[in-house]
């Protein structure tokens, strides 16, 4: 994520050296208004005196590339510690079963769950805003709220992950409280 915010940085200071003098309104295609995912096409320009940088169309799509890079890998965390949850919520139901006092693991798998939500509706909406932020007129003030929106799905991430943790070392030492629950059945014998 480093990596990106510098990149995009470079790009800002280049794209802005070659930024055109004159006083130009932004232009965008008829296709920059339906419903896909690539950036409006843009022309650099200054608007009154105050220098406003518009991406060029080649730093846009390396962003948000790059961008969509993280988004990938950010999905991919995001799957596999739902995965784990899945997993661990079927042993403590298994354990439950055996008789074992789940209350605190259930509760701690239950915060993880809630997390891992949350960082679910956090990415849902991040590569929409990254399009907007690259193709807007102040690239790099839109960009500080694209990065508010990794770094919430990163905290989420980091709390489910301590969560996930917190529900596995509550499993280790979950203790019996009742015999196993069995299902039996008794013979009568008439004599």
């Amino acid at each position: 994520m480093r990596f990106v915010l510098f990149f995009f940085i470079i790009l800002l200071s280049v794209s802005g050296a070659t930024a055109s003098a004159q006083t130009t309104t932004p232009t965008t295609t008829a296709s920059s208004t339906t419903a896909t995912t690539t950036p409006p096409v843009v022309t650099p320009s200054v608007v009154d005196g105050d220098r406003s940088v518009i991406l060029e169309r080649r730093a846009q799509e390396r962003i948000i590339n790059l961008a969509a890079n993280i988004s990938n890998k950010f999905d991919a965390i995001i799957a596999r510690l739902g995965n784990i949850a899945n997993r661990l919520n079927n042993r403590i139901q298994k354990m439950k079963v055996e008789g074992y006092d789940t209350t605190a693991a259930e509760a701690s798998l239950f915060s993880a769950q809630t997390a891992i939500n949350d960082a679910r509706t956090e990415m849902s909406t991040i590569d929409r805003a990254v399009i907007d932020a690259v193709g807007s007129q102040s690239p790099k003030t839109e960009w500080q709220k694209v990065r508010a929106k990794y770094l919430a799905a990163r905290e989420r991430i980091k709390a489910a992950h301590m969560d996930l943790k917190l529900t596995v070392a509550n499993l280790k030492s979950a203790g019996k409280i009742s015999a196993p629950v069995t299902a039996t059945t008794s013979e009568t014998s008439l004599e």
